[in-house]
């Protein structure tokens, strides 16, 4: 488990276990290294105390010569069991008696006066043996450090004790101590947590403590109160909220059922008349030419035309309501299959015309495929149209995949548009080119980005006039 998602109150716990353990280790360490220091300090001066004495009582048996006391007085040192040698020297660092305890003689030669040297596994000190001002002799003194060793062993072993004990009270202290701080935490996690699994907001959490737990304590409680009375408001709202979405309901229902009655209209009464008109139009240009003039004629040509584009306008508006109300079906969908479609048609229906097609293979959407097929047609019937006063003319479809998803485009070399107006370029009805120039009914590409607008999409345009167009489209249907 990490750190983050262990309990407040083992947190608490397991810093005062670090913090303890790693601040006694350090005082333990001090005192050892102290203790250390003090009792080699003590060695140093116990010998060398010794040495003064026994130099003192073998200077005049140095000056007879008495090597028989000298023995004597160097044999006294057996009495401490840590030294191990002695040795006194005449003036010319001549052995004169020795003392050792493992019977193995190992007098330095010609050694200097110390107060005292600490060497791996023992202890040194060499006195100089004075009569009236003047050396005459030298005594060397050598201890054992296993008296130390066993000390430190024992001071050791009992710092290790007292340290494990200090560190278990200081637990328990501390596990004791963690309530004060922890147990107020809890209940305020435990209010929370039955606020979340209940939403009853008239809870509270209880005031245990003054400090900053506290004054959390009072800002979580002051917290519920403001959500408790948002939500009585919400509740008063929540019946007018409910009538106004019932009034809107019926609103949107009747405008939807007045939008198909218009359709209906459309589709059925302006078409009979319109059918009329182009009808006896025709009768009078076929049965009554003979009668009629020239003039007459032409403005029975012009009704016909007139007609014609009255029926597309009809045609086009019935589609724009048909994209608005249908229903989205999403799968994938092939775009370079459908572009292929379009293209092979309107190669049929204008095999004098040299354009040439390139389409990306493979390009597929999530989106509805009739809607998709409406506005490709549309945009690729535009490129196609626009494009028509070149004698060679250039048309591409594909997709650029971008970090934030795929960008498709229609891209044509044809009459282009002036980008100032690009705002235009969706509206219905709003035309950049005037008829003469080029026809159709202003809804093609109001079709189109209401299509892209219901599948979450955009489109836009980058254009030069006489320098042709591309439309840039995304899909993104969740």
């Amino acid at each position: 488990m990490t750190w983050s998602k262990l309990p407040i109150k083992t947190k608490l716990i397991l810093l005062t276990f670090i913090t303890s353990v790693f601040g006694i280790l350090i005082l333990s360490a001090s005192l050892i290294w102290y203790e250390n220091l003090t009792y080699r300090q003590q060695i140093s001066q116990e010998l060398n105390v010794i040495g003064n004495m026994l130099a003192d009582r073998s200077n005049a048996a140095l000056v007879f010569g008495d090597v028989s006391q000298l023995k004597d007085n160097i044999n006294s040192l057996k009495l401490r069991e840590s030294i191990t040698l002695g040795c006194i020297y005449n003036e010319k660092n001549q052995v004169l008696a020795t003392f050792s305890r493992s019977g193995k003689l190992g007098c330095p030669d010609k050694p200097r006066s110390t107060s005292g040297v600490f060497e791996d596994d023992h202890f040194y000190t060499v006195q100089d043996i004075m009569l009236d001002g003047e050396v005459i002799g030298r005594l060397y003194i050598e201890s054992t450090l296993e008296e130390l060793r066993r000390h430190l062993q024992n001071y050791v072993a009992t710092a290790t004790i007292v340290s494990a004990l200090a560190v278990l009270g200081l637990l328990i202290i501390s596990a004791i101590l963690q309530r004060t701080v922890t147990t107020p935490l809890l209940h305020l996690s435990e209010t929370a947590t039955r606020i979340a699994n209940d939403k009853n907001y008239r809870l509270r959490a209880e005031l245990e403590s003054f400090d900053e737990i506290g004054e959390l304590t009072k800002s979580f409680n002051a917290m519920l109160e403001t959500i408790e009375y948002q939500n009585k408001e919400i509740l008063k709202s929540y019946g007018s909220l409910e009538r106004q979405v019932e009034i809107r309901t019926a609103e949107l229902k009747a405008a939807n059922q007045e939008l198909e009655a218009f359709s209906y209209s459309v589709s059925h009464d302006l078409r009979q008349p319109l059918r009329a008109i182009d009808g006896y139009s025709e009768a009078i240009a076929e049965d009554c030419s003979e009668k009629l003039d020239e003039l007459a004629v032409e403005y029975l040509g012009r009704i016909r035309s007139a007609s014609g584009r009255m029926s597309m306008l009809i045609d086009s508006m019935l589609t724009l309501s048909r994209v608005t109300r249908h229903k989205l079906d999403c799968e994938e969908v092939d775009l370079s299959q459908i572009v292929e479609g379009i293209a092979s048609e309107l190669r049929s229906a204008h095999p004098n015309r040299d354009v040439t097609m390139t389409i990306a293979p493979n390009v597929k959407a999530k989106g509805d495929e009739r809607l998709l097929h409406i506005a490709l047609s549309n945009l690729v019937e535009n490129a196609w149209k626009y494009s028509s006063k070149k004698e060679s003319a250039h048309i591409e479809f594909g997709v650029i995949n971008k970090r934030e998803g795929a960008v498709y485009f229609v891209k044509d070399d044809g009459a282009g548009f002036d980008m100032k107006y690009a705002d235009r370029l969706f509206v219905a009805f709003n035309r950049l080119h005037t008829p003469s120039e080029f026809e159709g009914s202003g809804i093609g590409l109001a079709t189109v980005f209401r299509i892209i607008t219901r599948h979450r999409g955009r489109i836009w345009a980058e254009s030069e006039p006489s320098r042709g167009s591309t439309f840039y489209f995304t899909l993104n249907v969740q």
